[in-house]
């Protein structure tokens, strides 16, 4: 098999000096086991310069310098909502030169900067802390059995689109279950509390009440839709225990892992295939 990786300057001389003696192309391929065009080529390009030494470089060269590298991360430093063709574009404009949003990328990762959704900062007040703190020191002593007869519930967005309409930001990396019903995807529309019931609560939430038992509590993340009247009614009637949540208390719900794992997998599906779909997921 011929090897693909550079040859040696010394293999290369031995070579010229081969072909020198009148040796065919084909014969000193065979003798070095590699392909007769990389025989040829050296030839022909020892007959051009006079030496065997390889020429370093070559390929398409470089379109920034240092300074516009620095430039680059310091615009998107600046402001990290900006996009890669917003950045290439102030940066032709100061330069003079053509830059692709593709080198801009490159450059952003090369200097540890990547696309990345915002960080959403709660606005916890003394309240909320309170009751997240009693809800933790109430439940912290519980037992798997517990655990288990709990059914926690969330919702969130994602997008089978390449664009999902997102605002990302540029930043560093690390700046930030067994018994499950089946994941509920909503069509178009917006959810609200009759829909919320005839399409989670009824043919989810109280089968799997009935699996368990009457140990059985119900978690929601207090959005509005699991707070209307018609909601509480229908709980009320198929005597349905619900959890006391504490407001803002995302990171308390095990289901964000959940969320994380399938937003990874939707995200590069999306790379890959850029599939033109859109849904809601439940």
């Amino acid at each position: 098999m011929a090897r693909r990786n550079h040859l040696d300057d010394f293999t290369r001389g031995r070579m010229i000096g081969k072909l020198e003696e009148g040796r065919t192309v084909t014969s000193v391929a065979a003798e070095f086991g590699i392909n007769k065009s990389v025989v040829s080529r050296a030839w022909k390009a020892f007959q051009t310069t006079g030496t065997a030494v390889r020429k370093v470089g070559g390929g398409h060269p470089r379109m920034t310098t240092a300074g516009d590298d620095r430039y680059i991360i310091l615009q998107a430093k600046r402001d990290r909502r900006q996009s890669a063709s917003v950045i290439a574009q102030q940066l032709s404009t100061a330069t003079g030169r053509q830059v692709s949003r593709f080198t801009v990328a490159r450059r952003l990762h090369k200097g540890g900067l990547f696309t990345r959704r915002p960080e959403r900062w709660l606005p916890l007040k003394v309240d909320n802390r309170r009751h997240r703190l009693q809800w933790c020191r109430e439940h912290k002593n519980w037992t798997t059995d517990q655990w288990s007869s709990v059914l926690f519930t969330d919702e969130s967005r994602f997008s089978t689109r390449s664009d999902s309409r997102r605002v990302l930001i540029w930043r560093e990396i690390r700046t930030r279950l067994n018994g499950r019903t089946e994941l509920h995807i909503f069509g178009r529309g917006s959810v609200i509390g009759d829909r919320y019931c005839e399409e989670v609560l009824l043919p989810h939430v109280r089968l799997f009440r009935g699996a368990i038992g009457p140990d059985f509590i119900f978690m929601d993340g207090n959005a509005r839709p699991h707070r209307t009247l018609v909601v509480e009614e229908l709980l009320e009637s198929e005597d349905i225990t619900r959890m006391d949540w504490p407001t803002y208390s995302p990171d308390l719900n095990p289901i964000e892992n959940v969320w994380d794992a399938l937003g990874r997998r939707i995200s590069a599906r999306c790379i890959i295939r850029r599939t033109p779909k859109k849904s809601n997921r439940c």
